[in-house]
């Protein structure tokens, strides 16, 4: 029996609507040994009520006065993560039954890796499950090393599970307003090899594709992230600096604006039916569980 601690960061601002739904597939782990660190991030919903509810010593509470944004909210949690392994679950989204056990499985069948991630299930305001987002990985599992120089994550953050002596000690930058996961991962992953799955664990909700003023920001946010790396990939890192910029400007030129977008796109793929069964069961079952908690 696999005992390890996973340590499940869920940080949340405004999401009492979700957040039961989010516990309750945590609830509904095969691996029962993990911690659920909730770091209210200034929310005025009272997310204290829902954690009440479920009644369980493993959900850890944590209340931050003011709202300071999501990278402070995941800090805060890592700080006081307790577990062999971390893992993230925003609260607006939620996990498969088995998520934890195999990912946990993955990684100690495959000591040199740190970290295992995999697709994940899109779904939209109604919970309707609208696709897969496979970041080109295919059916099975695939081992890669580690990357050759900074560029945007080439798997899905959100189902990231890592072993926490390659979190221990680091931080995420407060001052990013977008892609902290890719200013706190690309260091580990430019050193370390890690593994992909191709199985989906993870449930993320989908509100459409990114507005133009989102684009623009997280452009911008990416050249602070790389310029941190220009010391040791100065050619690369200038280049990638200068695409960015590039992009920036194109978006203020109408015509051109409609085909970054859809460069920017999420590569949405159609679950097959045995991916459609599996979603369709956990939902189920968590919709179970979560009404028994509104009662």
């Amino acid at each position: 029996m696999n005992d390890d601690l996973i340590s499940v960061m869920i940080p949340c601002y405004e999401s009492s609507k979700t957040l039961a739904k989010a516990l309750a597939s945590l609830m509904l782990q095969s691996h029962k040994n993990w911690e659920a660190l909730v770091v209210d991030d200034g929310s005025a919903d009272h997310p204290e009520k829902i954690i009440q509810f479920f009644k369980d010593s493993r959900i850890r509470y944590f209340r931050v006065p003011e709202n300071r944004g999501r990278a402070y909210a995941r800090q805060v949690a890592l700080d006081n993560m307790r577990g062999d392994f971390l893992t993230m679950l925003d609260a607006d989204d939620w996990i498969l039954p088995n998520k934890l056990i195999c990912q946990l499985d993955f990684l100690k069948s495959n000591s040199d890796l740190a970290l295992v991630s995999c697709p994940v299930f899109l779904v939209n305001s109604s919970d309707e499950l609208v696709g897969i987002e496979r970041f080109k990985q295919r059916q099975g599992r695939s081992f890669h090393q580690p990357l050759r120089n900074p560029q945007p994550l080439p798997l899905a953050h959100a189902p990231i599970l890592i072993r926490s002596e390659f979190v221990k000690g680091r931080h995420y930058d407060i001052n990013l307003k977008y892609s902290e996961d890719l200013d706190f991962f690309l260091p580990i992953l430019l050193k370390q090899p890690y593994g992909i799955m191709g199985e989906a664990f993870y449930v993320y909700s989908f509100e459409g594709n990114k507005s133009l003023e989102k684009l623009r920001a997280q452009l911008q946010i990416h050249k602070v992230i790389f310029r941190k790396f220009i010391k040791t990939y100065p050619l690369v890192v200038s280049l990638r600096i200068c695409f960015a910029s590039f992009k920036i400007l194109l978006l203020k030129i109408s015509f051109i604006r409609p085909f970054l977008k859809w460069r920017h796109r999420r590569k949405i793929e159609e679950a097959n039916e045995q991916e459609r069964l599996s979603f369709k069961t956990a939902y189920q079952d968590i919709f179970k569980f979560v009404s028994k908690v509104d009662s």
